[in-house]
């Protein structure tokens, strides 16, 4: 009961902090509607309401959006308008779910701050409506809070949408009007004409808002990502598994393939993918390119412009999926540090992700294969709670052993993530280097001298 008694103690000793500390007396909010996932930037200018120093924000997000966060990241802004990161993470308290922000040093009462919250969303864009023939302009939906939802008042408001150039509202199940705002355009996107000066605590104001946006939802439901380290030939090989989709509209009627060309549709902005893009990191050398499918080798890829583009067999429409792999070979020098003090121990730092220019990853599996003989260390992830396992993998020539297989299992990915780096650190030594040629050295000998001995041999019968 003692227990019990504790814990509603600390649960309401950190609700009332959420109530009592904070007021927002400049909040802006700025939702980027750009790509096939939602970006927003919260950039809040608060002051410390509490009678003590404070040094944690609790930032409000929406139970319907906490699900769907690919990655969060909160910074400072000082009076230079320059931007240092700071730790938060997200957590549920009470019935709700906060960033949890820590400030990087204690804000004194009646004092101010500025920082900045950005999250990145996925699975909140529609097709609008849901089918449509082809050669339609597609449209989008998106259904937001275009209120300030914070767990503290807010006196100063404003929201824009960058991106398309106009949208307008439409009446969706649970939507809202937006308290009667004008909606007007502006350079690069669009804005609500805010009137109220101030809004109470978790404020929600849902709305429904559509735009046109002609252009594929590319959506990878599973991406297998294949990593083999060879530093007897110095080569990274890496082997990508795609189980690709688009979350477009779909076709109201069949596929045609004399209307597909008649109407020019492969030259032309549609809602179709048409071309998957790769793009390659400069700098870094690689060769030995492929692209298959479950029928066999594609020959529809090129590279471009530091890019590598991949066509599908057909144009992949809403709802339609499409299985296929892709493979190169980068020099492994260019990933891989010796450790200063212990030249037996390595750091193989590599992206997250490949990645295409617009997609969002429901489930993705990054796998590496170390050299036979080498010993796993640890691993590095930049994203918190990353589950992995390690297993053995036999491959070819495997003689004093198999090659261990650490994985990595990451769900609700974007493609911004392609430049954030994981890192594996693991020992191979020199003994463990030299076995397997020394191994196969000597029993290309023995075979040799077994063969001659075996010629010496006089096996013919005499008189």
């Amino acid at each position: 009961m003692k227990i019990i008694s504790i814990l509603f103690l600390l649960i309401g000793s950190v609700f009332g902090e959420i109530i009592n500390t904070w007021e927002n007396i400049d909040y802006a909010k700025v939702v980027d509607l750009s790509k096939s996932f939602v970006k927003e930037r919260h950039i809040i200018k608060a002051i410390n309401t509490g009678s003590e120093p404070a040094s944690t924000y609790y930032f409000a997000i929406p139970k319907n959006v906490s699900e769907s966060i690919a990655f969060s990241f909160a910074s400072t802004i000082d009076a230079s308008k320059n931007e240092v990161p700071m730790d938060s993470h997200i957590d549920e308290i009470e019935d709700g779910v906060y960033s949890v922000i820590q400030l990087p040093f204690p804000i004194a009462p009646k004092s101010k701050v500025s920082f900045a919250v950005s999250l990145v969303i996925t699975n909140q864009l529609e097709p609008f409506p849901r089918k449509q023939a082809l050669g339609d302009i597609q449209n989008l939906v998106l259904t937001t809070n275009v209120a300030p939802y914070s767990a503290y008042p807010t006196k100063s408001y404003k929201i824009r949408f960058q991106g398309p150039s106009s949208a307008k509202e439409v009446k969706t199940i649970g939507a809202t009007d937006s308290f009667g705002w004008e909606l007007k355009s502006l350079e690069g996107g669009f804005s609500y004409d805010v009137k109220e000066e101030s809004f109470a605590p978790y404020t929600e104001s849902p709305v429904s808002l559509v735009y046109e946006r002609n252009l594929p939802l590319p959506y990878v439901k599973d991406l297998r990502r294949d990593l083999w380290l060879s530093p007897r030939l110095n080569t990274l090989q890496v082997e990508e598994h795609y189980d690709y989709s688009n979350k477009a509209a779909e076709l109201i009627s069949g596929f045609s393939r004399a209307d597909w060309m008649n109407k020019r549709m492969s030259t032309k902005s549609s809602p179709a993918i048409t071309a998957i893009h790769f793009p390659l990191y400069k700098g870094v050398e690689i060769k030995d390119i492929y692209f298959t499918d479950l029928v066999g080798n594609v020959s529809t890829s090129l590279v471009m412009e530091n890019n590598l583009i991949v066509k599908p067999r057909f144009p992949i429409f809403g709802n339609w999926n499409y299985n296929f792999t892709v493979g190169w070979t980068h020099k492994l020098s260019d990933f891989l540090r010796e450790d200063a003090e212990d030249k037996d121990e390595y750091l193989l730092e590599v992206p997250l992700i490949g990645g295409s220019t617009d997609v969002v990853y429901e489930k993705v599996e990054l796998s590496f294969y170390l050299p036979e003989g080498a010993e796993f260390i640890s691993v590095q992830s930049p994203l918190a709670n990353t589950d992995y396992s390690i297993s053995e993998v036999y491959s070819y020539l495997d003689i004093f052993g198999s090659h261990t297989k650490v994985t990595l299992q990451f769900e609700n990915l974007v493609v911004d993530l392609r430049n954030v780096k994981v890192g594996l650190k693991y020992r191979y030594t020199l003994a463990a280097y030299l076995r397997k040629p020394i191994y196969i050295g000597l029993s290309i000998l023995v075979a040799l001298l077994s063969y001659l001995g075996i010629t010496k041999i006089d096996l013919s019968l005499s008189k």
